[in-house]
C-alpha cells in the first residue's frame, strides 16, 4: 500500500465513524416522530371537527340572518301600520271634536236633531275607540317584535364571536402544526 492509499483508507474510516449515529439518539428520534405522528392524526381530527362545527355555525347564522331580515321587514311592515293608525286617530280626532262643537251648538236647537247627533257622536265614539284599541294592539305586537329582534341579534353576537373563537383555535392549531412539520423536517 501507498501512502496515497492508506491516507484515502483513513479518510474514509472517519467519515464512517462521525457519520454513524448512536442506536440511542435514532431511538430518541424514532420515538418523537411517532409523537408527532400520532399529535398530527389528533390535530387532523379536531380540524375537521372544527370545520364540521364551523360550516354548522355558518348554516345557523344564515338562518338567524334569514331570520333577521325578515323580523326587520315585519317591523317596518308594522311601523308603516302604526303611523296609519295614529293618522286615523288624528282624522276621527278632529271628527271628534266637529262633532262636540256640533252638539254644542245643536244643543241649543230642537231636540229631535240633537238626539239624531248623539247617537252619530256614540257612533264615532266607539269606532275612535276600536280604533284605539286596534292601536294598542299593533304596538303590544311592535314591541314583542323589537323585542324578539333584539334577542336574535344578541344570539347572532354571541355566535359570531363563537365562530371568530373556533377561527383563531383552528389557526392556533395549524401554527402548531406547521411547527411540528418544520420540526420533524
Amino acid at each position: 500500500m501507498n501512502f496515497k492509499q492508506f491516507i484515502t483508507y483513513i479518510l474514509i474510516f472517519s467519515f464512517i465513524v462521525q457519520g454513524c449515529v448512536p442506536a440511542r439518539k435514532f431511538e430518541e428520534v424514532a420515538e418523537k416522530q411517532e409523537i408527532c405522528a400520532k399529535e398530527l392524526k389528533t390535530l387532523k381530527t379536531v380540524k375537521t371537527e372544527l370545520e364540521t362545527e364551523n360550516i354548522e355555525l355558518k348554516s345557523n347564522n344564515d338562518q338567524l340572518y334569514e331570520a333577521n331580515k325578515k323580523l326587520t321587514k315585519d317591523t317596518t311592515l308594522l311601523g308603516k301600520s302604526m303611523r296609519m293608525k295614529e293618522k286615523q286617530y288624528d282624522k276621527i280626532e278632529v271628527l271628534n271634536q266637529r262633532i262636540q262643537e256640533q252638539l254644542e251648538i245643536l244643543q241649543k236647537g230642537q231636540t229631535l236633531e240633537k238626539q239624531r247627533l248623539m247617537a252619530d257622536l256614540e257612533k264615532r265614539k266607539l269606532e275612535l275607540l276600536k280604533m284605539e284599541d286596534e292601536l294598542r294592539d299593533l304596538e303590544i305586537d311592535l314591541n314583542s317584535k323589537k323585542i324578539d329582534l333584539e334577542n336574535m341579534s344578541v344570539e347572532l353576537q354571541k355566535r359570531e364571536k363563537r365562530v371568530n373563537e373556533l377561527e383563531e383555535i383552528i389557526a392556533n392549531k395549524d401554527a402548531i402544526v406547521k411547527a411540528l412539520k418544520d420540526k420533524v423536517a
